[in-house]
């Protein structure tokens, strides 16, 4: 059973949101944190921030288990089956469909939205943008993403941006005026953390809300 304390802070963090921005308006995408001295990527930002800023463990599921990222993504996704089975569903098939939708480019770095104001990156990083989610006016979704720093990332670096992509579209469904990403990377670290589990069936319907999920 979730402490007083603990339902507290979780639900404060929904609906306060007082953090800070890893991508911006329709057009947003997910960052990653790169390596100056390598240039390598080497952590998606919601990974990061997970651990750093919220002090999450993060639960990563089985590698054994799931061969590839879409695998791994919808292995968090299944997190949400006691909850909420419509969106587990939805969520899931966002994640199928990923690599379909998707669109590589190399030799040319994605404009970076923001700089994640708020949240110390560690001096030997600096933040890129690593996708950008386009949503066109007929409902076609499209994910333009960097080539290199997409292949330097390990496969469960990619299944935590691929979640945070099919996350992000779900609540562009909800609402299509959205202008951050702050509530989306929330609910990802609930999901990759297994906090998600600490919610009883009505306080996570309360969050759901709250992160303008529902």
């Amino acid at each position: 059973m979730m402490s007083i304390n603990k339902y507290f802070i979780l639900l404060c963090m929904a609906i306060f949101n007082i953090t800070t921005f890893a991508g911006n308006e329709v057009g947003n995408g997910g960052g990653v944190l790169v390596n100056k001295t390598t240039s390598r990527a080497e952590f998606f930002f919601d990974v990061y921030e997970t651990q750093d800023h919220y002090g999450f463990d993060i639960q990563w599921p089985d590698q054994d288990r799931y061969k590839n990222d879409v695998q791994m993504a919808k292995a968090f996704v299944s997190r949400l089956r006691e909850y909420d089975k419509k969106l587990e569903r939805q969520l899931k098939n966002f994640a199928d469909d990923f690599y379909k939708e998707s669109s590589f480019i190399s030799n040319s770095h994605l404009f970076i939205f923001d700089t994640g104001m708020g949240i110390e990156i560690p001096s030997n990083y600096e933040l890129k943008q690593l996708i950008i989610q386009y949503t066109f006016d007929n409902g076609q979704t499209k994910y333009v993403i960097d080539q290199k720093y997409w292949s330097e990332l390990s496969a469960s670096q990619r299944a935590v941006a691929i979640l945070h992509e099919v996350v992000y579209r779900r609540a562009l469904i909800v609402n299509p005026r959205l202008f951050s990403s702050v509530k989306v990377r929330q609910f990802v670290a609930f999901l990759i953390s297994d906090e998600i589990t600490l919610f009883s069936k009505e306080s996570y319907k309360k969050m759901l809300r709250a992160l303008e999920l529902n």
